[in-house]
């Protein structure tokens, strides 16, 4: 079963009064990821989302330039029943033996049972028997998907593929799905299950990223690579307390490794969220920027990142920058929340995250460039560490939390407003007419994992922060 729904030109293409960027369609949803296909021609993207211009479309669509098509009913939704139907997203989509692979935290594609991961034949909704699973029996989640030699590689949070063992890290060669060089338990500093965030070969060698540390006695800290032999540490690791090695990728002949890390979470890290690995030892990429990077693209010999970052090299750069080898650029940019994800389609930029305006103006969840080379500002004057010291008001204790946790700030608040988002954006909790110098929060209804928060006072963004539930 298919949809097609078509898009006036002159809507897509008229840019609102955020002059950079332009509207593309309206979704009620965050998107977190784009997979341009040169094949078809077509940009896919996926998210949370059920509904695109008013239509269900849930978890997963294609643009061709001028109209968004379906993949039969997306991800969990039968056809039948109405939606919203849907919070759950898609994090990956890619093609592979001429087919699109999409992996995410669902259960269901069309009317099958998948898990976690499935595949679309042009007509139909696969599975891949019990999917993705855990050892108590619960789906698991697929984070990411890479083709190296010619086999599909899939990593995220799961026990199992098809009913084969696999420690969170998998590969497919079009016939059988297999586990890859044994990849072993690494228990995390908080006693969690891996999660792999990313892979990458680099160098003849394969890479693995994510939340990955074998403390208090081992030397695995959020990176390792496979030497041949076994499993080993990638110059020390990334350290700390509350760390993400979200993404990676090779540029310039070096491999860049992005996420949420900082010389502040341990002085022998490689970098501000992101660094440069080039095969023996790490080095910066400026001084890095001030947030988490949740994606990176290279496009015409530059790299773009996003994230829930301000400053990029101690310039502005909210969301959004490039690094074209020796400077960061900001775009002049202001966002409401988190960009996620991003990709070039017809020459053209795309972003997808949380955010519900662009510098003020109402444009949600998806936009595209048109703002041509524009840049506001490139350098390095400041040094990140500096900017965060003086952004740093807020205290969480404890953090990690299981139950409960305190915000200490360091000025009294009066009716002022706590905003609580997940990694993509989505808002999970608020507390409003706050006032004094401490906040209470309650992990009621937020699962274990990484979240933000924003606390306003009137107008005005007293702070922000991170925070993590075990």
């Amino acid at each position: 079963m298919k949809y097609l729904l078509i898009v006036l030109f002159f809507f897509i293409s008229v840019s609102i009064t955020a002059q950079n960027w332009a509207v593309t369609f309206n979704l009620d949803n965050p998107v977190s990821t784009f997979y341009e296909d040169s094949s078809s021609d077509e940009l896919f993207f996926g998210g949370s989302f059920s509904h695109i211009n008013n239509e269900t479309i849930v978890g997963i669509a294609k643009w061709n330039g001028s109209s968004i098509s379906t993949l039969g009913c997306g991800v969990e939704w039968d056809c039948i029943t109405p939606g919203p139907v849907s919070t759950l997203p898609v994090n990956g989509i890619i093609r592979f033996s001429n087919q699109i692979y999409v992996i995410g935290n669902f259960t269901k594609a069309g009317n099958k049972t998948v898990n976690g991961i499935t595949y679309w034949n042009g007509i139909n909704w696969e599975n891949f028997g019990t999917g993705l699973k855990m050892r108590d029996g619960t789906h698991g989640i697929g984070i990411r998907l890479k083709i190296i030699n010619s086999e599909l590689y899939i990593c995220g949070v799961f026990d199992s593929i098809e009913g084969i063992s696999a420690n969170s890290i998998g590969k497919y060669d079009g016939s059988n799905w297999s586990a890859v060089h044994n990849f072993p338990v690494i228990p995390t500093d908080i006693g969690a299950k891996n999660r792999i965030n990313d892979i990458a070969f680099y160098n003849n060698e394969l890479y693995v990223c994510g939340n990955l540390n074998n403390l208090p006695i081992g030397t695995i800290f959020n990176i390792v690579k496979w030497d041949g032999a076994d499993w080993v540490s990638v110059g020390g690791g990334i350290r700390g307390s509350i760390v993400f090695v979200n993404k990676m990728l090779v540029y310039n002949n070096e491999l860049i490794v992005a996420g949420l890390f900082s010389k502040n979470d341990d002085p022998n890290n490689p970098g501000n969220n992101i660094a440069k690995w080039d095969g023996n030892q790490w080095s910066e990429l400026g001084e890095g920027v001030d947030g988490m990077i949740h994606d990176m693209k290279v496009y015409k010999d530059t790299l773009y990142v996003c994230g829930a970052f301000k400053h990029a090299g101690g310039v502005p750069a909210d969301g959004i920058a490039k690094w074209d080898g020796s400077k960061w650029c900001g775009f002049g940019t202001t966002f409401d929340n988190v960009v996620n994800t991003l990709d070039f389609y017809h020459d053209t930029l795309y972003i997808g995250g949380g955010f519900w305006t662009i510098d003020g103006d109402s444009i949600s969840y998806l936009a595209k460039w048109i703002g041509g080379n524009y840049v506001d500002t490139c350098g390095s004057t400041t040094s990140v560490d500096e900017i965060a010291n003086k952004e740093s008001t807020i205290t969480v204790h404890p953090n990690p939390f299981s139950d409960y946790t305190t915000l200490l700030l360091s000025k009294p608040l009066f009716k002022a407003t706590l905003l609580v988002y997940d990694v993509l954006g989505k808002e999970v909790m608020r507390q409003e007419n706050l006032t004094g110098k401490e906040i209470k929060i309650s992990r009621s209804g937020m699962s274990q994992g990484m979240y933000f928060f924003k606390i306003i006072d009137g107008n005005t963004s007293t702070g922000q922060g991170k925070m993590l539930i075990e």
